[in-house]
């Protein structure tokens, strides 16, 4: 369908910047989580969950055509749970099914199936969308909700729930677990070209003493997973992901004499540093880039 009337252009009174609204016909209309990213070739492209038709479903927006293609048509579709590879893969999940729908054809397939009594969380691929992994939890039941964002987070972290991390192979759909603990495992990241490299964290807010771990599937035996920028009393990660070159970027927060100072940062999969950068305040969040 056409969307002409949505997408507006301005400039931005305080900065100049151009800024284009590409979306404005009163629904929810949701990029997808900042781990993955939601542009194919280029900027011109954009993948989005929108509830436009009552329910979420995937559309494609062709921004320079002012043209919108809807691309799935299922239920239980969470906009967030899901990853697009460059190559024009989006991998997506329907309660416990994942699905793969190649963007062009809109072939859409079912790849794998979570086990009974566990949930999926996130999907994230490769770059060329070979590779998909993801983790699933235990389902246990909670006390704490309350309905606003992390109520449950250290009921969650302090039940230790099971966790697996589960590598799917997209042209077979065949299924390996490089990797499991019962700590809350979230923000499974497959390296964009090494898919034997998966980063996760540990999940748990300001409970959590090491966040970042990287497991190699590649190991045999007596498999490790090793902590990622090992972290210091009064020191807090959060928001990792991989940039397109395959390195991490994350942000800290560092207590120094009495006073927090606020950073994003770019470290390699062997630990070894790259750089980082002082904000001049409280650090936005979900940075990617």
């Amino acid at each position: 369908q056409r969307v002409d009337s949505e997408i507006k252009e301005y400039r931005d009174a305080d900065t100049g910047a151009r800024v284009m609204q590409l979306t404005g016909d009163g629904s929810d209309n949701v990029h997808l989580y900042f781990t993955s990213e939601s542009f194919l070739g280029g900027s011109e492209r954009l993948v989005f969950g929108s509830n436009r038709s009552g329910q979420f479903q995937f559309y494609l927006l062709e921004i320079r055509e002012r043209k919108l293609v809807q691309l799935t048509d299922a239920e239980g579709v969470s906009p967030q749970q899901a990853c697009l590879s460059p190559a024009g893969r989006l991998f997506y999940f329907t309660g416990p099914a994942l699905h793969a729908l190649e963007v062009e054809t809109l072939d859409d397939r079912e790849l794998y199936r979570v086990p009974n009594g566990w949930k999926a969380h996130l999907a994230t691929c490769t770059a060329k969308g070979d590779y998909v992994a993801f983790a699933y939890r235990e389902n246990l039941a909670v006390s704490t909700e309350t309905g606003r964002i992390y109520s449950t987070m250290q009921e969650t972290y302090y039940q230790h729930p099971a966790c697996v991390i589960m590598r799917i192979q997209t042209s077979n759909g065949q299924a390996v677990a490089p990797w499991g603990e019962r700590m809350w495992i979230s923000h499974v990241l497959i390296h964009p070209q090494q898919p034997d490299l998966i980063l996760f964290c540990h999940e748990g807010g300001s409970q959590v003493s090491q966040r970042m771990w990287i497991v190699n599937a590649a190991q045999a035996r007596a498999r490790k997973a090793q902590p990622l920028y090992p972290q210091k009393p009064g020191e807090f990660c959060v928001h990792e992901y991989f940039t397109r070159g395959g390195e991490v970027g994350f942000q800290y927060e560092l207590e120094r004499e009495g006073r927090r100072e606020y950073y994003n940062a770019f470290i390699r999969t062997d630990g070894t540093w790259i750089r980082q950068y002082l904000l001049p305040g409280p650090r936005p969040g979900h940075i990617q880039s």
